[in-house]
C-alpha cells in the first residue's frame, strides 16, 4: 500500500466519507488508484455496502456543452416557457433533471427535435439520474433550451413548453449591456407573445452555511424580478414559483411547506414583498407559489442514492395546472394505445 495512505490517513478518509465531507470523485480516485481497497471500506465505514460502492466505482461527470444566446434556435410559437433563474449550484439543473427523469420513467414525454442539443441536454441530465449523478450546474455564463411536450398525467392532454435554463448573472448581465442580438434578445427571447411560468430558484443549504449567500441570491433574483417587471414580460407570465432547492435538509420532523413559508419570511421578506408589490402593480396578472424541492438522497457531495419523486411529481402538476394545453381529439380515446 501506498506510504501516504498509511492506517492513520485511512482512518481520515473513512471518518470523511462517514461524515459525508468528501466528494464521490475523490472516494471513486482512492479505489482506482488501489490505494485502499473496497473489502477495508466496507470493513470499516459506517454507510458504505456493495451497492453504493459499485456506484462510486462507476461515478463519472456529466459531459454537457452549454450555449450562448447566438447559439439558440428560436423558440417554438404556441407554447408555454418556462424560465429557471438562480446562481450557478442553486439548484436549476439538479431540478430540471429530477423533472425529466421522473416524466421520462411515467411516460409524459412526447418527444420534440426543434432544437436536437436541447434534447441531448435532456437525455444526458435523464441518463445522470438514472446512475445517481448529478449536474455540476449551469456556469454564470452558461445557457439551455429545452423543447419538451409533456403529457398531463391526470387527463392525458398534451402541455407543450419550452423550458429555458440560465444563470442569474448571465440575465442581468444581459440588461445591463442593453439588449441586444447576441444575448436575450437573441432570436426574440422573452419578447415573443407565449404565455411564461417563472422559476426563482434558491438554495437553502448555502443559506444555513453562510449568511452572506442569502443576501447575493435575494439581490441578484430581485434585479431578475425588476428588470422582467419593467420591459413587460410578467404580463405574459402566468406564475412565478419560489422554488427552496435542497429542502431535505431542512430540520427533521417540520412540515416542508410551513418551515418554507416561516424561513421566507424571516431570511427573504424583502423578496417576498416586492413580489407582492409587483404582483399588484400587474393587476395580480400572475400567481406566486412557494415550493419546497427535494430530489431525494444525496451523499458524498454528488451522489444521489435514493430518488424522492414527490417534488417532481408535485411540479408536473403546478406546470399542468398554469400551462398551455392542446385539446385532445375525441378519436384518439378510441383508436389511441391503452
Amino acid at each position: 500500500m501506498s506510504e501516504k495512505y498509511k492506517p492513520k490517513n485511512i482512518k481520515n478518509t473513512i471518518k470523511n466519507i462517514d461524515t459525508d465531507n468528501i466528494h464521490v470523485r475523490d472516494i471513486r480516485n482512492l479505489i482506482n488508484s488501489d490505494s485502499i481497497t473496497t473489502d477495508e471500506l466496507i470493513k470499516e465505514s459506517k454507510v458504505l455496502d456493495k451497492d453504493i460502492l459499485e456506484k462510486i466505482k462507476s461515478y463519472k461527470d456529466l459531459d454537457i456543452d452549454y450555449n450562448d444566446w447566438k447559439d439558440l434556435p428560436p423558440l417554438q410559437k404556441n407554447r408555454t416557457d418556462l424560465y429557471f433563474f438562480g446562481q450557478p449550484g442553486s439548484g436549476k439543473t439538479c431540478i430540471l433533471a429530477s423533472l425529466f427523469y421522473y416524466a421520462h420513467q411515467k411516460g409524459l414525454i412526447k418527444d420534440n427535435q426543434s432544437n436536437r442539443e436541447g434534447s441531448k441536454y435532456r437525455d444526458t441530465l435523464i441518463n445522470g439520474v438514472k446512475k445517481g449523478i448529478l449536474a455540476e450546474g449551469t456556469p454564470t455564463d452558461g445557457v439551455n433550451y429545452i423543447p419538451l411536450d409533456l403529457t398531463n398525467p391526470t387527463n392525458k392532454r398534451i402541455h407543450p413548453l419550452n423550458f429555458i435554463e440560465m444563470s442569474g448573472e448571465k440575465f442581468v448581465s444581459a440588461y445591463k449591456d442593453g439588449i441586444k442580438k447576441d444575448n436575450i434578445g437573441a432570436n426574440k427571447y422573452l419578447k415573443n407573445n407565449n404565455r411564461k411560468l417563472l422559476f426563482f430558484v434558491l438554495d437553502y443549504l448555502s443559506f444555513i452555511k453562510d449568511e452572506k449567500s442569502i443576501l447575493s441570491q435575494d439581490s441578484m433574483l430581485q434585479n431578475v424580478l425588476t428588470l422582467l417587471s419593467n420591459d413587460n414580460t410578467l404580463d405574459k407570465t402566468d406564475t412565478i414559483y419560489l422554488i427552496l432547492s435542497k429542502s431535505d435538509m431542512f430540520p427533521k420532523g417540520e412540515n416542508q411547506l410551513d418551515f418554507a413559508q416561516e424561513f421566507v419570511d424571516m431570511k427573504l421578506k424583502n423578496l417576498k414583498n416586492n413580489l407582492k408589490i409587483i404582483q399588484k402593480e400587474h393587476n395580480n396578472n400572475f400567481k406566486i407559489i412557494l415550493f419546497p424541492y427535494s430530489l431525494g438522497e444525496i451523499k458524498f457531495r454528488g451522489l444521489l442514492t435514493n430518488f424522492d419523486v414527490t417534488s417532481p411529481k408535485n411540479l408536473i402538476d403546478w406546470i399542468c395546472a398554469y400551462s398551455f394545453s392542446e385539446e385532445r381529439n375525441w378519436w384518439k380515446k378510441i383508436i389511441g394505445i391503452r
